[in-house]
């Protein structure tokens, strides 16, 4: 599996394309539920959620990637298993040929 590289500029970009994301999520909810003057009047409430969503979901991803780390380590596992048992067999052809 190739890694793909980003510049550093790349990166801060998605970053703040995703802290954008979630601040608008939140903005909307909650002035949809409170009013806009509430969360115009209360941004640290934005912010906290934001926050914790957020938080929430990067858990989730590093799990998910945990997850996916351990199923790599499993097929590598298998295949080294796989290559360990037919050089067995491969000894074990060679030295009864050569006796």
């Amino acid at each position: 599996m190739k890694v793909e590289r980003r510049s550093y500029s790349e990166k801060m970009e998605e970053h703040i394309n995703e802290v954008f994301y979630y601040w608008d999520f939140v903005y909307v909810h909650l002035s949809n539920k409170y009013g806009k003057t509430f969360v115009e009047s209360h941004p640290e409430v934005v912010s906290t959620l934001v926050q914790s969503i957020a938080t929430k979901d990067l858990e989730s991803s590093i799990l998910d990637m945990s997850h996916d780390m351990i199923d790599s380590q499993k097929e590598l596992q298998e295949k080294c298993d796989s290559i360990s048992s037919a050089i067995s067999e491969i000894t074990f052809l060679l030295e009864k040929k050569t006796l």
